[in-house]
């Protein structure tokens, strides 16, 4: 009799210890899955962002950006370099610097130094009103065209033609500048 009880208590514990090895087995299975949809939906993610300062949505992740969001940065950042005053200079260099990758910083500051002597130096102020962009998305690289207005202290002023080139690059889902230069018109309309 002891002998057929703890036959049955066995065989229901070996029961019971089967129905929780499948019930294990489906949670790891459906927890797989549950990552793998996880980490599917999360390098696929892009966000639409249509802020108060921009003219245009744009769209980034961690990998791309869109050409109006190429476009807006590289307005943004030719305002700070290009729409400066003596008293504004250093205030829009520092902006600026912190969207300069860190190997390219201190060619960066050089020439914001010397840029920041000439106008003290001179007193000029200037102002860049762009009318035309060229996007290169694939090397992040960005011409920009218009007006460069340039105020020699409070009288004579002085208008012409510009064309900045900005190339980027984009790590982590951050937009860095490498470089920003003053490009001749010909290097403008080639690409």
């Amino acid at each position: 009799m002891k002998a057929g009880v703890l036959a049955e208590e066995y065989n229901q514990a070996i029961q019971w210890r089967n129905r929780f090895l499948f019930a294990s087995l489906g949670l790891f299975v459906l927890n797989v899955l549950q990552a793998v949809s996880v980490y599917a939906l999360i390098s696929k993610k892009s966000t639409l962002v249509v802020p108060a300062n921009f003219h245009r949505e744009f769209l980034y992740n961690d990998h791309s950006v869109s050409d109006s969001y190429l476009e807006q940065r590289s307005q943004d950042f030719a305002n700070l370099l290009l729409n400066v005053t003596p008293q504004t200079f250093d205030v829009n260099s520092e902006a600026l610097l912190r969207h300069v990758l860190s190997e390219h910083y201190s060619d960066f500051k050089s020439q914001l130094t010397k840029q920041r002597q000439e106008l003290n130096k001179k007193g000029i102020s200037t102002t860049f009103y762009v009318s035309n962009f060229k996007v290169y998305r694939k090397p992040l690289k960005v011409k920009l065209r218009g007006e460069l207005r340039i105020v020699v202290g409070n009288s004579s002023m002085e208008t012409k033609s510009s064309a900045y080139q900005i190339e980027y690059v984009y790590r982590h889902g951050t937009l860095y500048v490498k470089s920003f230069k003053e490009i001749s018109k010909e290097d403008y309309e080639n690409g």
